[in-house]
Order: C-alpha cells, then structure tokens, then sequence
C-alpha cells in the first residue's frame, strides 16, 4: 500500500471546479448523434483547456452537435470548453472519459 498516492478514481479539477465521469456521460447523453466521447483536459499558457472528443454516429451532422455539446457542458459542469469531432475508431473502446495530459513545470 505503500506506493498508492493521491487519487486513484478519474475525477480531476479543472479551473477550480471537479469534473466527474458521470458528468462526461450526462453531457454527451443530451446531443443525439454521439457514439464515443472523452474530455481531454492540457493547458496553455498557463491556464486550464478542456476539450470534448466526440466520435459521430452514423449519419451524425457535425455542425449541430458542437454547439448543442458546448451549452450541455456549461450546464453541467459549470465550464467552457471546445468541442472536437474525431474520425471513428480514435477513442478505443473503454478508454477512460477524462484524460489530464496537464504538466505541471
């Protein structure tokens, strides 16, 4: 048990608020057309980024799935971020819903 530090659950802070997994899920389940999605959390110039990676349905449209994406996440996660549609087959399945790709320096 010694080498077990800080958390080992997929909750991470961003800008001051915690983001949950289940708070992935509920965001994404309010935009039909999503098959596969995943917040990716980095940062530039000194300042938190979270991205939500989208893979489409079939016979999804992009256009309208972004900006109905980025008031779901305002909603429910109290932040702003950008949404980005990747190709299908990019996010594996079961990968994690929040990846912290942070360095801290």
């Amino acid at each position: 048990m010694l080498g077990w530090r800080g958390r080992a659950d997929e909750v991470t802070k961003v800008r001051g608020m915690f983001i949950h997994p289940r708070q992935v899920d509920e965001a994404a389940a309010r935009v039909a057309g999503i098959a596969r999605h995943q917040v990716i959390v980095t940062r530039k110039d000194h300042q938190d980024v979270l991205t939500f990676r989208v893979e489409l349905a079939e016979g999804a449209a992009a256009g309208a799935i972004a900006p109905a994406l980025e008031a779901a996440v305002r909603e429910i996660m109290k932040l702003r971020g950008q949404v980005e549609v990747v190709p299908r087959g990019s996010i594996p399945e079961g990968a994690k819903k929040i990846i912290d790709e942070r360095t801290w320096k």
